[in-house]
């Protein structure tokens, strides 16, 4: 009768709703090589290795890394994990050949002296670390192996027979056998009389377990032992995990067991051969299990249904309504639920809505509508997406918005909802808001008000979005409207306050629910997951709640807070907690480093953290845990004292980085914010040789030695021909000075040509003047006359400034127009580009041809001409045009054979000739013939010479 008791009792507890945890499993689906789990452990470092039939598995919240045969592993059936104080990660295996994985190179036999020693060939059972840090290793027909703190490994003793573990007891050893527990230092034996034969040790830090099937023992520190509990009699003990002096958990075929003060409290998992449970640093749960996969449980207090549910409501009589995908819905009042449906001829489809109003509750299906009241129970078939209750009326959302009174929907009237339509939109849903009615439409919000729609989507473009579901806060008067790809929209006054999106770090865009837990805070449901907003003044916060559940890739239909708990709605679970559970959970993720990369080869920073100059391409690759976050982490680095860098990935290049110490440093952020410790590694790259003291200063005295040798060799040759090439440099120089003074010589020659000529026309108009008794005219002329002369016996170099040139021409015009008797009119213009007192030109040069255009040009002319003399520069050239209006050059060919015939021609060629020679610059002279309607209207005469300046 008492053991009855005790099954129903332990039976009862779990007939309720919501009787297993929440968890997360992970199977082959979702990257597991293998749904065959024997055994957990999570390392020094965060990572959670797991022992299975293909192999061990490495899990850093994002990957699953497998080591297997084809890695080294000595056998791929790995039964248990165990670390010892060096962070040797050993594998008991199946075939008995021991290997161990340390930063994630395996050792074994091929390179591992240690394992090399290790004489086994049967089935590794037990591994012992006592408190010397010495390890024992033992197989199943007792070959006992014992590797010390150096690394000596001795072989113990073969006790051949089958072995279930090993401790010790003080200082000697105890192996637990089929005849009790023997001392293979001493030859002793302890028989035990427990009835079945012992089958497994189990080890918690340093205490020692052990079972005969069903029944647990605990071995004290004087190797007493002592049954602690006992299952029922078909659940085998497989393994145990101790997490507190009071609590044991307990891995049978049929499930685990918690067992707290020695009774049993709970049973988990009831049709899963559960292989090992264990609590990782974040405090949540890790279940193996044989061909079921692993199963994270972030807390036993988050229980969960395995039903799909759709929306969520709760009523004034503390009862929670959930309504499902099937035309199913749910009832919960204190610990009863209860499931219903609707008319089971219709077809299955989910439930949109559950309304509550004063006297009526309506369960709103994609293909019916079930009314309940006091009195009755109706089911219509109208497709609705949501209804709202307004005094004797009804407005029923659907591919339009229409309303009928509450009388017509009884008596089925549904002609009347059609023909009583007044928005063509399709709704989805619909909020009553004080005076005004809020439509959620495909294309974005209205609202009804005063019998008249407004469209809000027409002012804010960010609410013509189709809209899910809208939320009021009578508390703030906020509207809260969760769109499908605009975020959430927050309205005060129909005005847009706030718009958050992925930008803002949403989980997305797509927000399928809305619901207040404290004042201006809100969870928000959406296609991933669940957030955190609240509301200060005119900013907000985001926290992402996936951090808590795993909820990276899980779409929210709906949640309700009820009485603090929170229940939480998605495709494939109802999931439901205290709303503090939030508030606990505070662990920061871990980081750590991976491999470092040098052009692209793995470094041992452990061993040398300097660098050769030629390996300055280094990659850091570094992993973030975070297993709620799914390794959902943004990491932030940088490099010696620069700014801070985020990044997603799990990797950082640095490209040519030059000689120098370096400091990278590296933390991560979860979705909640929580910031791991800053890891950092120093490291130096090298000084390339030739940068270093000793060679710089060896390169100097070597550089110091063949500069003297070569200057030794140097002046020698120089001194024997410096004799040699004395008289030619100086026979040189003379020629050239010599050809520099003919040159100079030849310019004046040809300067000295003009002016006797130009001096006897001065004359005889001085002459002429008196002549006719104009004693004025003629003073003037000598005072011109004289002044060009004082210029032209001043200046007696080759080149002058091109404002003297200009003054002389302008005297000489002048003059010339003196003794033509102002036959002619002249100009001159300077281009403003030029700086008439730096830019040089040859004296003289182009008095000539001046000279030319008077004689030839404008004198035989029967009206009265014009001279116009212009200097410009065009590149490195400086243009001389001389125009003239005269009677051309045919015209004036005829008059050569009488008249006066000009030098000025030749002149100027042979001293353009000279200037090529002495500036190596091509020097031109162009004569144009000025035309118009095939008559000749003057002449213009181009010389092109260098450009150059005076100083």
């Amino acid at each position: 009768m008492k053991k009855f008791l005790y099954i129903l009792t332990f039976l009862f507890c779990f007939n309720n709703f919501g009787q297993e945890p929440y968890t997360i499993n992970y199977t082959i689906n979702d990257g597991l090589p293998t749904n065959t789990i024997y055994d957990a452990h999570q390392d020094k470092e965060g990572f959670i290795w797991f022992a299975t039939d293909v192999g061990v598995i490495k899990y850093n919240s994002k990957d699953f890394v497998l080591f297997s045969s084809d890695d080294g592993l000595t056998d791929n059936e790995v039964f248990k994990i165990r670390e010892d104080f060096k962070g040797r990660k050993w594998l008991l295996t199946l075939n008995g050949t021991p290997s161990y994985i340390k930063n994630d190179t395996i050792y074994n036999s091929e390179n591992s002296t240690i394992i090399q020693k290790i004489e086994s060939k049967n089935m590794l059972i037990d591994f012992y670390e006592d408190k010397d840090n010495n390890i024992y290793l033992i197989s199943r027909n007792g070959n006992l192996t014992e590797i010390s703190t150096d690394n000596t490994v001795n072989s113990i003793e073969n006790i051949k027979i089958n072995t279930s573990g090993i401790w010790k007891i003080g200082d000697e050893l105890a192996i637990l056998n089929s005849s009790g527990i023997y001392n293979p230092i001493s030859k002793k034996l302890t028989k035990i009389d427990i009835g079945k034969v012992p089958y497994r040790v189990f080890h918690h830090k340093k205490e020692v377990f052990f079972n005969n099937f069903n029944r647990l023992y605990k071995v004290n520190s004087s190797g007493m032992f002592k049954q602690i509990i006992t299952l029922p009699n078909d659940f085998e003990i497989i393994n145990i995990y101790k997490e507190s002096s009071s609590k044991i958990w307990i891995c049978t075929r049929k499930g685990v067991f918690l067992v707290e003060n020695k009774k049993i409290v709970k049973h988990f998992f009831k049709e899963k051969t559960v292989t090992s449970i264990s609590k990782d640093i974040e405090g949540n749960y890790w279940l193996t299990t044989l061909q079921d996969g692993i199963f994270l449980i972030p807390s036993f207090s988050i229980l969960q249904r395995d039903i799909a549910i759709n929306t969520i409501a709760n009523n004034d009589n503390n009862e929670i309504w959930f309504g499902g995908m099937e035309n199913d819905y749910y009832i919960k009042k204190n610990n009863t639920f209860t499931k219903k449906t609707f008319n089971k001829n219709w077809r299955k489809d989910e439930i949109s809505k559950i309304r509550f109003f004063t006297e009526t509750t309506y369960i709103i299906g994609k293909v019916g509508l079930k009314k309940i009241t006091k009195n009755y129970e109706i089911e219509i078939p109208i497709n609705l997406n949501d209804i709202l209750e307004q005094g004797d009326s009804l407005f029923l959302a659907t591919a339009y918005l229409s309303k009928i009174s509450k009388n017509e929907l009884d008596q089925k009237e549904y002609d009347k909802i059609y023909h009583n339509r007044f928005l063509n939109r399709r709704i989805y849903t619909i909020k009553n808001v004080n005076s005004s009615i809020y439509l959620g439409t495909n294309i974005g919000l209205y609202c009804y008000k005063n019998n008249a729609l407004i469209f809000l989507g027409d002012k804010f473009p960010e609410l013509k979005s189709s809209i899910n579901q809208i939320f009021y806060d009578d508390e703030s008067n906020l509207l809260l409207v969760a769109t499908s790809s605009k975020g959430l929209i927050i309205l005060d006054n129909d005005v847009v306050k706030f718009s958050i999106s992925k930008k803002d770090r949403l989980n997305n865009n797509t927000i399928t629910t809305i619901k207040k837990t404290a004042t201006a805070t809100y969870l928000v449901g959406s296609n991933k997951g669940i957030n955190s907003i609240t509301l200060s003044g005119s900013n907000f916060t985001i926290k992402d709640f996936n951090t808590f559940l795993a909820f990276k890739n899980k779409k929210i239909n709906d949640f309700s807070l009820v009485n603090d708990t929170l229940y939480i709605a998605t495709n494939d679970q109802l999931i439901y907690f205290h709303k503090n559970y939030f508030t606990k959970k505070n662990t920061p993720p871990i980081v750590s480093f991976k491999s470092i990369y040098a052009n692209n080869k793995k470094i041992n920073f452990s061993l040398n953290k300097t660098i050769k100059y030629t390996d300055n391409n280094l990659k850091f690759e570094y992993d973030g845990i975070s297993f709620l976050d799914e390794g959902n982490l943004n990491f932030f680095y940088k490099l010696n004292n620069t700014d801070w860098s985020s990044t997603e990935e799990r990797t950082v290049n640095y490209k040519n980085l030059k000689a120098g110490n370096y400091n990278f440093a590296l933390y991560a952020v979860n979705g909640f914010g929580h910031k791991s410790e800053v890891k950092k590694i120093s490291f130096t790259i090298a000084t390339p040789f030739w940068q270093t003291w000793w060679f710089l200063l060896l390169l100097i005295l070597g550089i110091g030695l063949a500069i003297y040798y070569f200057l030794k060799l140097r002046l020698n040759y120089l001194q024997k021909q410096f004799l040699k090439e004395k008289k030619s440099i100086l026979l040189e120089k003379e020629n050239i000075a010599l050809e520099n003074q003919m040159l100079a010589l030849e310019q004046k020659a040809l300067r000295l040509q003009m002016n006797p000529h130009f001096i006897f026309n001065a004359l005889n108009t001085i002459k002429g003047y008196y002549s006719e008794g104009n004693v004025q005219e003629a003073s003037n002329y000598i005072s011109n006359f004289s002044k060009l002369l004082r210029l032209l016996l001043e200046n007696v170099e080759q080149y002058i400034p091109l404002s003297l040139e200009v003054e002389m021409l302008g005297l000489y015009l002048q003059l010339t127009q003196v003794r033509y008797q102002h036959k002619f009119d002249y100009q001159i213009i300077i281009d403003k580009n030029l700086n008439a007192k730096e830019t040089s030109i040859p004296t003289l040069l182009l008095q000539p041809i001046i000279e030319n255009a008077v004689i030839h040009g404008v004198s035989p002319k029967s009206s009265k001409g014009k001279i116009i003399v212009s200097f410009h520069k065009k590149e490195n050239s400086l243009i001389c045009i001389v125009n003239d209006d005269g009677i051309g050059r045919k015209a004036s060919q005829k008059n050569k054979k009488t008249r006066h015939t000009s030098k000025a021609i030749s002149i100027t060629k042979e001293r353009l000739a000279l200037i090529e020679i002495q500036e190596i610059t091509k020097c031109n002279l162009q004569f144009i013939d000025l035309m118009e309607d095939k008559k000749s209207t003057g002449t213009q005469v181009i010389i092109t010479i260098p450009l150059l300046k005076i100083w």
